[in-house]
């Protein structure tokens, strides 16, 4: 009984590593799936309104202006700086922003990788 044991035992942990890896950590909900944020372009597919913000992250949501619904940047590409002054932005909608919701702040405002 002690070897058939020891052979279970690493047979766990085996299948505790293989499920474990990062290849296995949720489902992939963007194109994008790296820790900053990028540029998203988004489209409602209930009532077809489309937006696009410089706010978007991996695998989370904006909610339709309007009709509410969750949706999820269909297109997002890398965030690169221009070397020219800011332009005036539209406000980011932090009510709408999945992001924003689980940092209880402006996702925007953190330079941190999350």
């Amino acid at each position: 009984m002690d070897s058939l044991s020891s052979s279970l035992a690493g047979l766990s942990i085996r299948t505790e590593k293989k499920y474990g890896s990062k290849s296995d950590q949720g489902p992939k909900l963007t194109p994008y799936q790296g820790k900053n944020k990028c540029f998203g372009e988004f489209k409602c597919q209930k009532c077809h309104k489309f937006w696009a913000s410089p706010h978007s992250w991996a695998n989370c949501y904006q909610e339709c202006k309007g009709c509410s619904s969750k949706v999820y940047p269909f297109k997002q590409t890398k965030l690169e700086h221009s070397g020219e002054e800011r332009k005036t932005l539209k406000p980011h909608p932090m009510e709408l922003c999945q992001k924003c919701q689980q940092f209880g702040r402006a996702c925007w405002k953190s330079r941190a990788r999350f």
